[in-house]
């Protein structure tokens, strides 16, 4: 369910926005000089050139601001709460020498291809909930063979598309074969997800029934190996109903607008999956980031951001940088929230859930709540204009990431109704990022890293 603060600066200048003038073959007067120099660029090329600068930057600084994420508050918010619903890992059982830590991570990274799955299951049974268990082997080559799922889900649909998802990961290298058998909860808004178990024990020595240390001859998990911020990186426009990719039309949003809804917009959906597919084939010895820019107009239709949004994240882009077409500085590092927990130890094991802000612009009104896991701790209504001062008051009592020291930050949730617009957006999202903390050396750093939610 990013990031999140990138602590990005405000404003980019363009750079390589002109070309040198080409040769010719005599000396040329002024008027002449003048007239062969490169054209001005159009205002979509400039808005690029500051979009792309802003994800070059948030791609050099993505470790560090994935740091700032306290991981508990992904069990928090989209385990513990009622805020959310989606996949919770249950206990892994591996039979190999590959590290488990190394079978997780990747996993975590495409949860969103599991919630989606599961958000197809809820539109025919909103009270959908089960466990999912995979079964699945993964070659030396780090493709993956004889996938199966099973499990009480009654849903044979989820199933399906688990274990298609579970198809199509790749791994990193190893020495020989691993068998994996990886459970997967699933509880929807407000429910339970039924008890974690691990799958029945492997005859094999080194299956374990849950995470452990890998054998003493095993090597440890690989750092991640970020790729070269250079990009280019993927910028989805929404120009009215059109939506763009790199200059081609991709999708209509008339049909969102006129069903209601939040819904998947396929050609977004297919054409950034596409993009990434891409990325991994031509870069095999970088991990995948997911970072991508969003163009939309400030008088958009929230019901229309919300699923481009969306439709980006599921397709593998959690950590998404908004840009408004209007302003084209004007930049904001959001992270959608596709949900999953940092590792699948029971939640008994786990430290008392965090604190976390709900920020809710419904027409007419916006409101402030504090909650640890699905409990109101502190809620507040007030006037759009007061949501700033209001945010870094409330957080002065009741955030737990501010000390200097700590290099964390909170987490802020801002839900959007869908009659709203994404100016509504912007004005919640700065007096957010208006609160402020120390940070080392004395520097000022955001109090919280954002989550936009389409609900």
């Amino acid at each position: 369910m990013k990031t999140i603060e990138l602590a990005l600066a405000a404003a980019i200048l363009c750079t390589g926005c002109s070309q040198g003038s080409p040769a010719v073959s005599a000396p040329a007067s002024t008027e002449t000089a003048n007239a062969t120099e490169t054209p001005a660029l159009s205002p979509s090329q400039v808005a690029d050139d500051v979009l792309q600068a802003r994800l070059r930057k948030a791609a050099a600084e993505y470790e560090g601001s994935q740091s700032v994420r306290d991981p508990e508050q992904y069990g928090a918010i989209g385990l513990l709460g009622s805020e959310s619903r989606g996949p919770r890992l249950g206990g892994l059982n591996l039979s190999g020498r590959r590290p488990p830590e190394a079978v997780q991570r990747i996993v975590k990274q495409n949860f969103g291809r599991f919630r989606l799955c599961y958000e197809a299951g809820l539109l025919k049974d909103p009270a959908l909930k089960g466990k999912v268990v995979t079964e699945f082997v993964i070659l030396p080559t780090g493709k993956v063979k004889d996938v199966k799922s099973s499990g009480d889900l009654p849903n044979e649909a989820v199933k399906t598309c688990v274990q298609k998802a579970f198809a199509s990961l790749s791994f990193e290298k190893g020495e020989a074969e691993t068998k994996v058998t990886y459970p997967i909860n699933f509880a929807s808004e407000g429910g339970e997800a039924p008890p974690a178990t691990s799958a029945k024990p492997s005859s094999d020595p080194l299956a374990t029934s849950k995470p452990a240390a890998p054998p003493a001859s095993a090597s440890a998990a690989p750092p991640r190996r970020l790729p070269p911020p250079d990009g280019p990186w993927p910028i989805v426009v929404v120009e009215g109903t059109k939506v763009t990719i790199g200059g081609q039309v991709v999708a209509d949003t008339t049909a969102v607008a006129g069903e209601g809804r939040v819904k998947k917009v396929d050609g977004v959906f297919n054409a950034m999956k596409a993009w990434r597919d891409d990325w991994k084939s031509k870069n095999p010895d970088y991990d995948f980031i997911g970072l991508a820019g969003l163009r939309v107009d400030p008088n958009a239709n929230a019901l229309v951001v919300k699923s481009v949004f969306q439709s980006i994240a599921y397709a593998g882009f959690p950590d998404i940088l908004v840009q408004s077409a209007t302003e084209p500085t004007s930049i904001h590092a959001l992270a959608a929230q596709v949900p999953g927990p940092p590792d699948p130890a029971p939640l008994a094991e786990r430290r008392e859930p965090p604190r976390w802000l709900a920020v809710h612009l419904d027409k007419g009104e916006t409101s402030l709540v504090w909650k640890q896991a699905a409990v109101v701790v502190e809620e507040h209504k007030l006037a759009p204009a007061d949501l700033a001062s209001k945010v870094c008051e409330t957080w002065k009592k009741q955030g737990e990431h501010r000390d200097a020291s700590d290099p964390r930050a909170d987490s802020a949730l801002i839900f959007l109704d869908n009659a709203l617009s994404y100016a509504e957006l912007t004005a919640a999202v700065k007096a957010v990022e208006s609160c402020k903390r120390p940070g080392p050396g004395g520097a000022d750093r955001s109090a919280f890293w954002i989550t936009f939610t389409v609900r």
